[in-house]
């Protein structure tokens, strides 16, 4: 067989991953960190934003492809908002929000930006898709 190179490819557009750290999912928080690294190791995505909020955004890290995701240190423990992580999420032209939670906070409305709810709880999202974990 002969492999000769090729402009097309098979790479996920960008990915925003949201990890809830509020103080309900503070014991949680770092297996949801963990997550995203294996999510993007797994998976490869164009770029990873990686955003920490409770009920404010805490942080915003993103990583390109072929980097390593270096965890950063865990901010929060207050109420949760998923509001401002959404929005923020919706200002890095990803192709899906993936948020890591236990559902418990301020939903607000539906972004323009799909999201699937990755939850530590058996209560589900009025919007998106939700999946359980753990």
């Amino acid at each position: 067989r002969i492999y000769q190179p090729s402009k097309a490819t098979d790479v996920m557009p960008p990915v925003a991953v949201v990890v809830d750290t509020s103080g309900s999912c503070w014991d949680v928080a770092g297996r949801f960190m963990c997550a995203v690294a294996r999510f993007h190791e797994d998976m490869r995505p164009e770029r990873t934003i990686l955003i920490t909020c409770d009920a404010t955004v805490h942080q915003v890290a993103v990583f390109e492809r072929w980097e390593q995701v270096s965890l950063p240190t865990i901010e929060g423990g207050g109420g949760t908002d998923f509001r401002p992580a959404l929005a923020e999420a919706d200002k890095h032209g990803a192709c899906m929000t993936l948020f890591l939670t236990d559902m418990e906070g301020t939903f607000g409305e539906e972004p323009e930006t799909p999201v699937t709810w990755l939850a530590c709880t058996d209560m589900e999202a009025p919007f998106g898709d939700t999946h359980r974990v753990w």
